[in-house]
């Protein structure tokens, strides 16, 4: 007769614990954000933050934006801009492109509302432009930001 009761433990019953999976859980402190190929995303950061940048698929371009006060300032995240964020007024500008994209209208319509909000100028607009066409699959760069 095998022993049922070897694994019983005498006195009152303790109370359950909540078990969280870690492989789908994030340290405290870190944030995941993803954002589709011809999609935008505004995110704020603050002093110290690191932030990095995953081209997860290859192949794809990427333009990064750091403003404070409304003045745009890629030495924010320690570099200089190399670029005039073409691809991003591009993405602002055309309705049917913003549509078709799946951030949606309606994503794109907050993006475009943050911008303003800040009264972030894309005019003057200087981008870090990160990858290009011939990145390899999950090549990152890393910023922190200084303010």
């Amino acid at each position: 007769m095998p022993d049922t009761f070897a694994n019983f433990r005498p006195g009152p019953p303790t109370p359950s614990r909540i078990l969280r999976p870690a492989a789908f859980g994030l340290p405290t402190g870190f944030e995941r954000y993803e954002v589709p190929g011809g999609g935008a995303i505004l995110i704020p950061i603050g002093p110290g933050d690191r932030i990095t940048i995953e081209n997860t698929e290859g192949g794809q371009p990427c333009e990064l934006i750091a403003a404070a006060n409304g003045v745009i300032d890629a030495g924010i995240l320690g570099a200089t801009a190399n670029s005039d964020a073409a691809g991003l007024k591009a993405l602002l500008a055309n309705p049917t492109r913003a549509a078709a994209s799946r951030t949606g209208p309606v994503g794109l319509a907050g993006l475009r509302l943050g911008i303003e909000r800040r009264s972030i100028n894309l005019a003057q607009c200087g981008a870090l432009r990160l990858f290009g066409p011939d990145t390899a699959a999950g090549s990152s760069e890393t910023f922190t930001a200084t303010r």
